[in-house]
């Protein structure tokens, strides 16, 4: 296993925690650092406990908020409404001491418009801040300097009235873009990200790096020929030149530069696939800034169908995309994407939950995801995300899988006191909630917390490697991982019937260890795995030589 694994490489699984909808501590109706403190033991305490032994915590900065936390204006500081300093300093060493690790956020592609430089560009086009963001003039008719998008609508160019230039904002206009061809923007947030680590961050999660480096030429992005109506309209180009140039690997290397003065600090880049570059490359592309010490997620299973051909070469290419000794980090679902239960079903996320689980390296978890939380509904007079706002009517807003945690079945699922939360609470709450779901076998907690289990008893499969396809048609995947003297069979059954599954390896002793479904089974020389279930099953030693 490569060097910087030694705090990370025995790690069961991250839980992606958004600070403001976790744990009200204060009753304020916003989640903040101390609820997430006062949680740490539903995470990992005693042996009722999750068993996630690492979180990645969404941004906490100082913020207008206008992208709840991804515009910063402040990169070394925490946010009032999410406490203090000193906040996150003990439940940092609250974390290590339960032998957690700790992975923030950093997001480096743009910041505030009201972050100090930002207002000194403004203010001053000849002060040095100018050139830490992407001004530009207009173009001969006075418009925007070329044709590129930003993601959450409209152009991604903004006019600075004051000196006729125009800036370039790839999200919100109150999110200027930096500019990291520049050596001093890039030796500053060198010294964020040090400071972050002297304070004993374990990690940082780097968000939207394929912004980072545009053309240097600023040419027009090419019209998308496949774009229907309907679709989010960011997709009427083929962001070719508004993104993911080459510069971005020592842009990404000068952040993985910090790391490496560090011991066992990891750095896990955010980077969706797009369909101009082969999927392969991409993927070596962002391994191979530094797979010593850096990683990137896999973010795949959140866009494609509940399908065993697509899941098994969605794994598939991924793992043969891998450089060797680089660890995976496979995500269902995260803060920008529905959630898992909503775009299949209970049924078949708790299936998918085994899939995911047993798939070499670290998962990482969405908060809820455990409980088969699903999306909410928000009203359009409560709608809270810029995305929804400024693209109404499209589906694309991001607040129904950012909705707080459901706890247990008293008021406001036991996320708050407040009379009123910043996003409204579940309907479902009463039901689908921890507390119910703690002492019911059949739950999707108590799923997650027995193969959370088995993955902490067997290091071989928290590793990278070990992965091997044993079968895939249109009903049933599976896969094996060989841990020494024991083995490990996955079978999924992706189908509304049940299905016969015939056994490899004649003579060999199995034991069915998980059902996602908490099915009963009988085993010969084959298996009849019920409908949307994920069974694992153990198998005997001599089988690790065969696979």
């Amino acid at each position: 296993m490569i060097e910087v694994m030694k705090v990370w490489q025995d790690k069961n699984a991250i839980m992606q925690i958004y600070p403001r909808s976790y744990y009200d501590s204060n009753g304020d109706g916003v989640g903040d650092l101390a609820g997430i403190r006062e949680k740490l033991s539903y995470l990992k305490g005693d042996d009722s406990s999750l068993g996630v032994d690492a979180i990645w915590i969404s941004p906490f900065y100082p913020s207008p908020m206008k992208d709840f936390g991804y515009d910063v204006a402040n990169y070394t500081d925490v946010d009032p409404i999410f406490g203090s300093l000193e906040d996150l300093d003990a439940l940092i060493a609250d974390a290590h001491e339960r032998g957690m690790a700790v992975m923030i956020d950093f997001v480096p592609n743009h910041s505030s418009n009201e972050h100090k430089w930002f207002k000194a560009a403004l203010e001053n086009p000849d002060s040095p801040e100018r050139d830490y963001y992407i001004f530009r003039d207009a173009a001969p008719d006075g418009s925007a300097p070329n044709n590129w998008l930003s993601v959450f609508g409209g152009s991604a160019w903004e006019l600075d009235e004051r000196s006729g230039q125009y800036y370039l904002h790839s999200f919100l206009p109150e999110q200027p873009d930096l500019n990291w061809s520049n050596p001093e923007l890039r030796s500053h947030m060198q010294d964020y990200i040090r400071f972050w680590f002297d304070r004993g961050a374990d990690g940082l999660r780097v968000d939207a790096i394929r912004w980072m480096a545009k053309d240097p030429e600023f040419r027009d992005d090419p019209p998308n020929e496949n774009f229907k109506d309907g679709q989010d309209p960011y997709n009427k180009l083929r962001h070719v030149y508004s993104r993911y140039s080459k510069e971005l690997d020592d842009y990404l290397r000068s952040i993985t530069e910090v790391a490496r003065e560090y011991k066992d600090r990891l750095i896990v880049f955010e980077d969706h696939l797009d369909e101009i570059t082969p999927v392969a490359d991409q993927i070596r592309r962002m391994f191979n800034v530094d797979n010593t010490l850096s990683a990137a997620f896999n973010f795949q299973a959140m866009h494609i169908p509940f399908s065993t051909w697509e899941f098994a070469e969605m794994v598939e290419r991924y793992q043969s995309a891998l450089p060797d000794g680089a660890l995976p980090f496979y995500c269902f679902s995260n803060h920008d994407e529905s959630r898992v239960a909503t775009r299949f079903g209970q049924t078949e996320a708790r299936m998918l939950t085994v899939l995911q689980l047993m798939l070499p390296g670290i998962p990482v978890l969405y908060y809820g995801q455990e409980i088969g939380m699903t999306d909410t509904y928000i009203e359009p007079g409560l709608v809270r995300d810029p995305f929804e706002l400024r693209v109404p009517g499209k589906g694309l807003g991001r607040d129904p899988q950012r909705t707080p945690m459901q706890w247990n079945a008293s008021s406001n699922a036991g996320f708050s006191s407040s009379d009123e939360t910043w996003l409204p609470i579940n309907d479902n709450y009463s039901e689908v909630n921890v507390e119910n779901q703690l002492s019911d076998s059949r739950s999707a907690l108590f799923i997650t917390k027995q193969l959370l289990s088995l993955r902490s008893k067997y290091a071989e499969l928290r590793n990278a490697d070990n992965y091997r396809r044993e079968y895939c048609d249109e009903s049933v995947f599976s896969f094996s991982r060989s841990c020494g003297i024991e083995s490990f069979l996955t079978i999924c059954n992706f189908s509304d019937n049940p299905v016969d599954y015939s056994l490899p390896y004649d003579g060999l002793d199995w034991s069915v260890l998980i059902s996602a479904q908490g099915c009963d089974y009988s085993i010969s020389d084959k298996i009849t795995i019920q409908p949307k279930d994920g069974v694992v099953l153990k198998f005997s030693r001599f089988i690790a030589d065969i696979i």
